[in-house]
């Protein structure tokens, strides 16, 4: 466990639980002798009620509840047991220990579907957030995940609102051509479960061509988070990176936090890897024209046409990519200034090049 040979656990509480390949583990660092007095129950519900002995069936699960003696040792300070499980598919895992007449001293209810959702957005399956707030967001294929690292019970009472703007409105079913969207509103209870101290959740997509998501939780109050994901923008983003990487921008013309590309017609940044606060601070743009006059009267004072602008507004997200395009003025410029900046600190990184154009 402490080599990472089990991942990280499926339940945290008294005990941390650990699932690998059939076999659940139990740790408690540091553990007490009376840590160990309490029974454990351990009831097994499978993906397949037919899979039940005969005589589990009426109570639909598997009762694999054991003494810590039997199962556990002591390890310099710790306490670590392991249980076989069956070997037929399992929906949920029931754990913790009887308190005596109190009920359970602790337990966990461990989804093993929200587990395996969990583990799929951690590898990287669904690749970067299509939107970060209160909940990650992701994307794969038709499936729309959400994530929320260490979160507490309250977090899943409000509603979340779901609403799928297609690309073209004649795809909506009827009820949702009059509002131009899909309603896909839902209760965490129906989509979603805990994995750990971790809420996931995930809804399965209309196979129509998808111009936007509009999704979050409303309360009595209004919105208590929403995110709106420009699905067009993201693929747009796509196309301008699988552009770059097959050469057709040729060599960046400037690289410092992100490479720049300059076309005829626009200038392109990419940063690979791309974290979210990376896209945080405010770009700015200035053109320097070959002919001062091309500027607009306010402008020629300064020298430079100021074109400053914020990721969300010109940029999108292409996988572990950040893509930003804008289009420039159709002058002859000389110089072209950018970077990113925040207010009172000054320039995050800067960089000046010739155009040429």
């Amino acid at each position: 466990i402490a080599a990472g040979g089990y991942g990280r656990p499926v339940a945290r509480s008294d005990f941390d639980v650990y699932l690998r390949d059939g076999v659940l583990a139990y740790l408690k660092e540091p553990c007490a002798e009376g840590d160990m007095d309490a029974r454990f129950l351990l009831h097994i519900i499978p993906a397949d009620p037919d899979d039940l002995t005969a005589d589990w069936r009426k109570r639909g699960f598997a009762n694999l509840d054991f003494q810590f003696a039997d199962h556990g040792a002591y390890i310099g300070g710790k306490c670590v047991a392991e249980r076989e499980l069956p070997d037929y598919a399992i929906e949920r895992i029931r754990t913790g220990q009887f308190g005596g007449g109190q009920g359970r001293a602790w337990g966990a209810d461990i989804d093993l579907a929200a587990q395996a959702l969990y583990e799929s957005i951690a590898a990287g399956d669904y690749g970067r957030a299509v939107a970060q707030s209160d909940f990650n967001v992701y994307l794969r294929g038709n499936g729309l995940a959400y994530l929320k690292e260490n979160c507490d019970s309250g977090d899943t009472d409000a509603r979340f609102f779901l609403h799928i703007i297609p690309v073209d409105p004649t795809d909506l079913p009827a009820d949702g051509r009059k509002h131009g969207f899909e309603n896909l509103d839902f209760l965490f209870a129906d989509h979603g479960a805990r994995a750990g101290d971790k809420c996931v959740a995930k809804r399965e997509l209309s196979d129509y061509a998808i111009e936007q998501i509009r999704t979050g939780q409303i309360a009595k109050g209004g919105a208590l988070w929403r995110a709106d994901i420009d699905l067009a923008a993201h693929a747009a983003a796509q196309a301008v990176y699988d552009s770059i990487a097959s050469g057709d921008y040729g060599r960046p013309v400037a690289q410092s936090h992100f490479d720049l590309y300059l076309s005829r017609d626009s200038l392109t940044y990419l940063k690979e890897n791309c974290a979210p606060d990376d896209m945080d601070a405010r770009f700015f743009l200035h053109i320097i024209p070959v002919n001062p006059a091309d500027l607009p009267a306010d402008r020629r004072e300064r020298g430079f046409a100021n074109m400053d602008f914020h990721f969300t507004d010109h940029g999108a997200y292409a996988g572990d990519k950040c893509v930003a395009e804008r289009e420039l003025p159709d002058y002859a410029i000389e110089r072209i200034d950018t970077g990113q900046f925040v207010s009172g600190a000054g320039a995050v990184w800067r960089v000046e090049f010739a155009a040429g154009r």
